[in-house]
């Protein structure tokens, strides 16, 4: 996973990185792929 290399290039937990990702970058997972809460019911649809 994309984490996993970043965790690893700076020698930080996978975990420490997901948690960053998720808190302070205003992203949640959905389906497979990480995207801004922000997007439309719409968009969210497609």
């Amino acid at each position: 996973s994309k984490t996993l290399s970043v965790a690893q290039m700076i020698n930080l937990s996978n975990t420490v990185v997901h948690n960053i990702v998720m808190a302070h970058m205003n992203t949640r997972k959905v389906f497979a792929k990480m995207v801004p809460k922000i997007l439309t019911d719409d968009k969210k649809l497609r």
